[in-house]
């Protein structure tokens, strides 16, 4: 697990746009503002803020569904006339959530409670 954290900043709640760590809203000092669970949901607001709520949700149910089905260059397609060339970056932090909250699940169904797992 250590080893997937260091290849996946995700499952530690970091998420990155432009190459950065986006700097969410937590206080340092509630340890259940640290959780993987809650900047999971912050990153969300994020990702409304800056997509709006429409698209964002939008982008997110295509996302969510994706299987090895599915064409990549369709798909790519798909999602850059939704969001425009200007918005592509997001797709790559709208991924970031998605396998985070795949992670949460995994761990959910391992028996660890989401809302404990510290970043």
């Amino acid at each position: 697990d250590d080893e997937n954290s260091e290849n996946q900043p995700w499952r530690e709640g970091k998420f990155y746009f432009h190459g950065s760590t986006i700097q969410l809203t937590l206080k340092d000092s509630d340890p259940l503002e640290n959780s993987v669970f809650h900047k999971s949901e912050q990153l969300k607001i994020f990702l409304e803020s800056n997509l709006g709520k429409t698209l964002f949700m939008n982008v997110y149910r295509i996302m969510s569904a994706v299987s090895a089905d599915d064409d990549d260059h369709e798909l790519e397609s798909q999602l850059i006339d939704l969001v425009g060339r200007d918005n592509a970056e997001f797709l790559n932090v709208v991924c970031q959530l998605i396998f985070c909250e795949d992670a949460l699940a995994e761990k959910k169904r391992n028996g660890q409670s989401p809302t404990s797992i510290q970043a």
